[in-house]
């Protein structure tokens, strides 16, 4: 259901240069990533066609998942300019530390720019390197405990996550939410299966977790999450299609 989700996520590159100083809550030391095969410029391309062009999908292309997609600025616009020019209504959104700061005036095809100010600089410093500030978190922000959190009891109540974001890691792994670090929700690779293949796998899989209540189908990472999640508003209109075909928040 990739045209009722808000964004889709290229994880370009895994590196992340506060990996060290948020290491005791950053799942991004932790993860289990495979090193031996990345995305390619040509996988990001060709699944931001296929996404715009023949699954209907309407919201913005990302490129961070826990990596820091700033450290490969100049890879990741040299393909935002390249999938604009293949896919004109392609949109695109950064989440960034805010630690690197550059000045290319191709910044400002970012849509939205979400900036976890982790390092507490001034915004007046800010806007001079990043375009369309949507939300500005921080300064200092804490991390949450994703890494350490244990699992709740196991319960029924549904959880709209999947209809944020679109998660393909930067190896290629289909990732079913952010919280799910750990990848143990297995729904396929994009190295394996074209990126239709992976949204009809998915949209199997959603309709365990996101109806009225979770099924029984359900993997038991989301019956015992501890974060079951509404619905974030990062396009309000696909947003509502969403909670239109799922009913309204409860």
């Amino acid at each position: 259901m990739i045209n009722l989700t808000q964004m889709m996520t290229l994880e370009i590159g895994s590196g992340c240069n506060f990996s060290e100083k948020h290491k005791d809550l950053c799942p991004n030391t932790h993860m289990n990533r495979r090193t031996d095969r990345t995305l390619t410029d040509e996988m990001i391309i060709n699944a931001s066609r296929e996404a715009y062009f023949e699954l209907g999908f309407e919201g913005l292309i990302s490129f961070q998942f826990y990596n820091e997609p700033m450290l490969y600025w100049r890879r990741m616009l040299d393909l935002m300019v390249e999938i604009r020019n293949q896919v004109p209504q392609s949109r695109f959104f950064l989440w960034t530390n805010g630690s690197v700061l550059i000045k290319d005036p191709r910044m400002a095809l970012f849509e939205l720019t979400h900036i976890s100010n982790y390092l507490n600089k001034p915004i007046e410093e800010l806007v001079q390197y990043f375009y369309n500030l949507h939300t500005r978190i921080g300064g200092g922000q804490p991390l949450d405990e994703r890494l350490t959190w244990s699992k709740a009891e196991e319960n029924d109540i549904r959880c709209l996550m999947p209809f944020d974001n679109f998660i393909i890691s930067n190896s290629g792994d289909l990732y079913i939410c952010c919280i799910d670090w750990r990848n143990e929700v297995k729904i396929g690779n994009l190295f394996d299966s074209s990126l239709k293949e992976l949204n009809e796998k998915r949209q199997e899989y959603i309709k365990t977790i996101c109806g009225e209540k979770m099924t029984a189908d359900a993997h038991i990472a989301c019956r015992t999450c501890p974060a079951k999640w509404n619905i974030s508003n990062f396009d309000k209109r696909i947003r509502d299609k969403a909670l239109k075909e799922f009913g309204s928040l409860v």
